[in-house]
């Protein structure tokens, strides 16, 4: 059996918004790893995030610690949308990636039933676009 060992790599990066204002405390989670070549990414356990950076007060974080490759970056912050980013995480010691985190949108409604409103309904988004109408 051969196992490749590679030298790890750093990734600088910075998080903006949509409008290029830096944000703050963004958590950045390495969610997967694909290395040169392989044709199936590096998997952890589904409840276990590889690697976890946090923005500063100018939006700038580093992780350590990579594999060449492509790197699946997940961008979490509570006024913003989950947002997933790609990273290609070159052959030197160092990379560096500009990313922005999506604004999101805010639904509002109400559950009615028979033209009366309705409590306490659990209710969910699909996360894909399914052909509902949104802005309406």
């Amino acid at each position: 059996m051969s196992l490749p060992l590679y030298r790890p790599r750093t990734l600088h990066g910075t998080v903006s918004d949509e409008g290029g204002k830096p944000v703050a405390g963004v958590r950045v989670v390495l969610v997967n790893q694909l290395l040169p070549g392989a044709r199936q990414p590096v998997s952890g356990h589904i409840d276990v995030d590889f690697l976890v950076a946090r923005t500063d007060d100018a939006g700038r974080f580093t992780m350590p610690r990579l594999r060449p490759g492509r790197a699946d970056l997940m961008l979490e912050h509570a006024d913003f949308a989950d947002t997933f980013r790609t990273v290609q995480i070159g052959a030197g010691d160092e990379t560096s990636a500009a990313l922005v985190i999506e604004n999101g949108l805010t639904l509002r409604g109400r559950v009615v039933r028979d033209g009366g409103p309705l409590a306490n309904v659990p209710h969910a988004l699909p996360a894909r676009d399914h052909g509902l109408p949104v802005g309406e």
